[in-house]
């Protein structure tokens, strides 16, 4: 565990992309650039912005991830704010971002 992921639990399925080109989009009123994944698994994700959104708040999320043809639309949830990282809950993802998770997690062999 990372100092920048205090708030993920220790699982087998997670996997860091510091240094990976993994980058989500939010879509909100406000526009806001794509910004980098640090910490992901089948469950959501850990991200770097400098426009941190509220805990709990609900929101539409494009996940790139490497390797992938295609980004990935999913509902997500604040899960925690610290600083300038945020931890993403996916709600209900579909089994296209799944498998593309777990094909990540072969590729980097973690």
């Amino acid at each position: 565990m990372t100092a920048l992921t205090p708030h993920f639990p220790l699982r087998s399925s997670r996997i860091s992309l510091l240094g990976a080109a993994g980058v989500v989009e939010l879509l909100t009123m406000r526009k806001r650039p794509p910004e980098r994944i640090f910490d992901l698994s089948e469950g959501g994700l850990g991200m770097l912005t400098t426009q941190p959104l509220p805990a709990g708040q609900m929101v539409l999320a494009v996940v790139a991830l490497p390797g992938e043809r295609r980004a990935h639309d999913v509902i997500v949830r604040v899960a925690w704010v610290d600083g300038e990282a945020m931890g993403l809950e996916f709600v209900l993802p579909d089994d296209g971002l799944v498998a593309a998770v777990r094909r990540l997690r072969l590729d980097l062999g973690a």
